[in-house]
């Protein structure tokens, strides 16, 4: 911190992004590691930002957070509507806790704050080892590695939706200059697509032509991840600009 004060003088907005995620797998094997390290994160950025007189804290939320028994697109009013997904619920409520440390630091420091809710994000420099990746990134390996045939988690069927990175940082810089307002606002496409059809966009992609080999005794996850961004429009008169296929 005072390093980037010597070079940038005072620091307005701290914006908290960095987070310790991965997909069904690693949510399973280090759900303490996953919780303990992402509260972590978070509470010693709000000290930093209350040590050093930050104005303003914008720590990233997830679309993990959300109830996991929800059905339809996820909407921002029944964000404390219930349980969460067992299959992600350490990184969920570890995002789900910082709308409480952003409402408590500000009432006690004054430090301002808005609370997004990012869908699945993807694009250059993601996490693209088996372990961390998520699965549009997960499945960019397999597909580029395989030789003959690529072997997949579940079904096939569960919904989700993924914005290019490019898009999301547009959208958090628009919420810098908000006022304080801790009404979570979803960030993210609207437009949901099943893992199967993702696979065959990113077999199509890749070039690949071997088998696809789904293996349903493993867990799909929740049904359905899809936000209704009615908000975000509303509020930055803006909608992401990079389809799926062109991302």
């Amino acid at each position: 911190m005072e390093e980037a004060r010597r070079y940038y003088g005072s620091i307005d907005v701290i914006i908290h992004s960095a987070a310790y995620y991965g997909g069904i797998g690693i949510n399973k094997k280090e759900p303490a590691t996953i919780f303990y390290k992402n509260i972590q994160m978070a509470l010693n950025v709000f000290e930093a930002a209350k040590a050093h007189g930050v104005q303003k804290v914008l720590p990233i939320g997830s679309a993990c957070a959300y109830p996991g028994k929800l059905t339809g697109d996820l909407k921002e009013e029944d964000f404390w509507e219930g349980k969460l997904h067992e299959s992600v619920e350490a990184y969920g409520i570890s995002k789900k806790i910082q709308q409480v440390g952003q409402q408590a630091y500000y009432n006690q420091y004054g430090i301002t704050s808005n609370h997004l809710i990012l869908t699945n994000l993807y694009g250059p420099y993601d996490v693209f080892n088996e372990y961390r990746s998520h699965v549009l990134s997960a499945l960019i390996k397999k597909f580029t590695e395989a030789t003959d045939t690529v072997y997949l988690w579940g079904d096939g069927s569960p919904i989700r939706e993924f914005m290019y990175v490019d898009d999301a940082a547009e959208a958090i810089t628009r919420t810098i200059a908000m006022d304080h307002d801790l009404q979570p606002i979803n960030i993210g496409t609207g437009e949901g697509v099943s893992i199967r059809e993702l696979a065959s966009k990113i077999q199509k992609v890749t070039g690949f032509e071997g088998r696809v080999d789904w293996d349903t005794s493993m867990p799909n996850g929740v049904h359905r991840k899809v936000l209704d961004t009615t908000r975000m429009q509303q509020l930055f008169s803006w909608q992401p600009q990079v389809s799926l296929d062109e991302g």
